[in-house]
């Protein structure tokens, strides 16, 4: 948004530069606090955005009206923006960014505050935004919404770039083996397998003579798995499934993380993890 300046590095958007503002026509943007103090309703906020982005009064005001049912505010335009909710405060934030139906969406915490029917609502704005080819970057610390919505993620800490690419091959890069779900198994085979087999995890269902114990064998690499399969075949076992391991993105950020971990600084800095995220 060029609000502050980058002490190395350039930054350039639509192949224009950051401090170009004549990009920025095309931008819609939500804060991290989208209402400050106003005594203008929840109707004349908008308005006054949109007129801010050249649009007509006419046109201001199909936008506005067709914005408010959009984000279920309508009953609320005329309602002073500083009485709404800080979910509602989230609503108006989220139709103030997408006036001008902007081809660049820039969002700071864009579920913050909100319930599950906001949440979906945000979810559906911002697939809504992305399907007629707008470019959306959003910042959060909800790893759920992340993978989710985007296509590509960048990680962050301690101004540090750890990993940014692709989701999925993110994650495919960060193999997580095979999961097998077997059955009729006992606790001297079990123990046997241990050598190639990270982990061992019993179904919490009480096994009985009709319902055997399952099992979850995690098998890290791919050439030990025809050995454990045939292993627990000979051994009386039965194999129920095998599948390709999923890490998920937030056991992902946690590896990242960890494995990167930077020097800590002192606590005299009072700075901390949390707060540099």
């Amino acid at each position: 948004l060029g609000s502050i300046r980058p002490v190395s590095g350039s930054i350039r958007v639509s192949g224009r530069a950051v401090d170009d503002v004549a990009w920025k026509s095309s931008l819609g943007y939500l804060p991290e606090l989208p209402v400050r103090s106003s005594l203008l309703t929840v109707g004349e906020g908008l308005c006054y955005s949109a007129r801010l982005s050249g649009l007509s009064d006419d046109a201001s005001r199909r936008q506005v009206a067709a914005l408010l049912e959009r984000v279920d505010l309508a009953a609320l335009a005329g309602q002073p923006l500083q009485r709404l909710s800080k979910g509602m405060r989230q609503r108006f934030g989220l139709a103030q960014a997408l006036i001008g139906e902007p081809t660049i969406l820039l969002l700071d915490e864009p579920m913050s505050g909100l319930d599950p029917f906001g949440r979906r609502l945000a979810r559906e704005l911002v697939a809504e935004a992305r399907a007629r080819g707008a470019t959306i970057l959003f910042s959060t610390h909800n790893l759920g919404d992340v993978e989710l919505l985007s296509d590509r993620v960048a990680l962050l800490d301690y101004g540090r770039l750890l990993g940014c690419g692709r989701i999925a091959d993110l994650l495919s890069a960060a193999d997580g083996g095979f999961e097998l779900l077997v059955t009729d198994l006992s606790p001297t085979v079990r123990s046997s397998l241990g050598a190639v087999v990270r982990e061992v995890v019993t179904n919490p269902a009480p096994a009985t003579p009709a319902t055997p114990a399952t099992l979850r064998l995690h098998v890290s690499d791919e050439r030990d798995l025809p050995h454990v399969i045939e292993f627990i075949l000979a051994a009386g076992g039965h194999v129920l499934s095998v599948n390709r391991s999923r890490i998920s993105l937030e056991d992902w950020f946690f590896r990242m993380v960890e494995t990167n971990a930077p020097v800590r600084r002192d606590a005299g800095s009072g700075l901390s993890r949390e707060r540099q995220n």
